[in-house]
């Protein structure tokens, strides 16, 4: 990659974002080769399309542990 080509070392790691133990254990694994991260993309995103009336509260509730929690976890 362009990053790597200027020395970075990247180290892509699969993680349930939506879960706060995966990705703590994640980012523990990150450290454990790589020493303490500079950078941390934590890259998810899922949408929950519907009306009022059809609010699907459970896919709702994923989109939010993806794409809010998934981040706030990460930190």
């Amino acid at each position: 990659t362009e990053a790597q080509s200027r020395g970075a070392t990247i180290h892509p790691v699969a993680s349930d974002v939506g879960n706060r133990e995966s990705i703590a254990k994640a980012i523990r694994e990150v450290e454990a080769t790589l020493g303490p991260i500079d950078i941390l993309i934590a890259n998810a995103g899922v949408a929950e399309y519907s009306g009022a009336e059809t609010t699907n509260v459970p896919g709702v509730e994923k989109m939010m542990n993806v794409n809010f929690f998934g981040v706030v976890y990460a930190f």
